[in-house]
C-alpha cells in the first residue's frame, strides 16, 4: 500500500532523520534534504526531482576548515621532509661532515622520499606501508644488536682472549666499539634530541637513522593529508577549491622551506663565512636553491597522486574511501536504502 500520509513536498528539510522510515512513494521534490538522514529508508518510489541535497552552509563551513587544516600540515610535512635531510648539508662548527659526504646522504634520503611517492602511485598506499612495516623488525633487532657491540677497552680485550684472539684490540675497534654506545636507549634519546634541537653533538649513524624515520614519516603524512583535502574539496563540489588546494600548497610549501633555510645562515654564518667566505656563499646558494626545487618536487608528485585519487586509480582506493567516509558525515545520507525505482 502506498505512503501517502505527509507531502514532503518544498519543505526544508535540512538535517533530518528519517532512518529506517517508510517513505515508498513520497514527494520530496524541491525540498532542501541537505544533511538529511535516510539511512535504512525505505524509498521506493520517491520522487527527489529537483532536491537540494548535499551540506548545509555549517557544514560546508566546518569542511572548509578541515581541508584548511589538511593542506597546512601537508605544507608542514613537505617542508620537514627537505629540511632534515637537508641539515647533512650545512657544515657545523663541532663534528663538522665533510660536504660530499653530507651530500651523499641528504641525496639518499630524497631518493628514498620520492621513492616512496612512486611506489605509492605505481602500487597504492597499503603496498607503500607494508615495505616499510617489514624494515621495522629488522631495525628492532639490528639497534639492540649494535648496542650490545658497545663496551669498554677492557670488556674488548676479554672478549678477544675469549675467542682466542692474542692481540688486542686495535685502536680503530675500540674507537667504533665508543661510537656505538650511540644505540643504546639512553644515548639514543639523548641523540634524538640533540638533532631535533641543532645541537652539534649527534653521532652521525644516529643523525642517519633518525632522519630517515622523521622524513619517512613526513612523506606518509603529505600523501595523506593532500589527498584527503583534495578529495574533500572534490565531495564539497567546489571545483574552484580543488585547484586551489594544490596551488596554494605549493606556494606556501616554497615560502616557508626558502624563509627557513634562509635563515640557517645567520646560525652557521660565522663559520662558513669566516674561514672560506667564497664557499660560504656558494653554499648557502646552492642549499637554498636545492630545498627550493626539492620542495616543488615532492609535493608535484604528490599532487600528481591525488589527480590519480581522483581518477578512482584501482591502486589507491583507500585513500578516497576514507575521505569519501569523512565527507560524508553529515551529509544527505542514503546508506542502505532501498533506491528502487526512485527518482532524482
Amino acid at each position: 500500500m502506498e505512503n501517502y500520509l505527509e507531502n514532503y513536498r518544498r519543505r526544508n528539510l535540512r538535517g533530518r532523520s528519517f532512518k529506517n522510515q517508510d517513505l515508498s512513494h513520497e514527494d520530496f521534490s524541491y525540498s532542501d534534504i541537505r544533511g538529511t538522514n535516510f539511512t535504512n529508508a525505505n524509498l521506493t518510489g520517491a520522487n527527489f526531482s529537483y532536491a537540494l541535497a548535499g551540506f548545509t552552509k555549517a557544514q560546508k563551513i566546518i569542511l572548509s576548515i578541515l581541508i584548511f587544516f589538511l593542506s597546512t600540515t601537508s605544507v608542514f610535512a613537505t617542508f620537514t621532509a627537505v629540511y632534515i635531510p637537508l641539515k647533512f648539508l650545512i657544515p657545523k662548527p663541532s663534528n663538522p661532515i665533510p660536504i660530499y659526504i653530507g651530500f651523499l646522504i641528504f641525496l639518499l634520503l630524497e631518493l628514498i622520499n620520492i621513492g616512496i611517492l612512486l611506489v605509492t602511485i605505481r602500487q597504492g598506499i597499503k603496498k607503500t606501508l607494508a615495505y616499510l612495516f617489514s624494515g621495522i623488525p629488522l631495525m628492532i633487532f639490528i639497534i639492540p644488536a649494535l648496542a650490545a657491540f658497545a663496551m669498554s677497552e677492557k670488556n674488548l680485550s676479554k672478549w678477544f682472549n675469549f675467542l682466542g684472539i692474542n692481540q688486542p684490540p686495535s685502536p680503530g675497534i675500540i674507537e667504533l666499539s665508543k661510537e656505538l654506545k650511540a644505540f643504546r636507549s639512553g644515548n639514543l634519546i639523548e641523540g634524538v634530541t640533540n638533532l631535533l634541537t641543532n645541537a652539534d653533538s649527534v653521532n652521525i649513524v644516529v643523525s642517519i637513522i633518525v632522519s630517515l624515520i622523521i622524513s619517512v614519516g613526513a612523506i606518509l603524512v603529505l600523501i595523506t593529508t593532500l589527498s584527503l583535502a583534495v578529495v574533500l574539496a572534490e565531495i564539497k563540489s567546489e571545483k574552484h577549491q580543488k585547484n586551489s588546494v594544490i596551488a596554494w600548497s605549493r606556494i606556501f610549501t616554497i615560502i616557508i622551506t626558502g624563509s627557513v633555510v634562509k635563515n640557517i645562515d645567520d646560525r652557521y654564518g660565522r663559520f662558513m663565512f669566516s674561514s672560506e667566505p667564497t664557499k660560504g656563499v656558494v653554499l648557502g646558494i646552492g642549499t637554498y636553491l636545492i630545498a627550493i626545487i626539492l620542495s616543488i618536487l615532492l609535493i608535484s608528485i604528490a599532487s600528481y597522486l591525488t589527480r590519480k585519487i581522483l581518477a578512482e586509480d584501482e591502486n589507491n582506493l583507500t585513500i578516497r574511501r576514507l575521505a569519501v567516509a569523512i565527507g560524508a558525515i553529515g551529509g544527505t545520507s542514503f546508506k542502505n536504502a532501498n533506491l528502487t525505482e526512485t527518482n532524482f
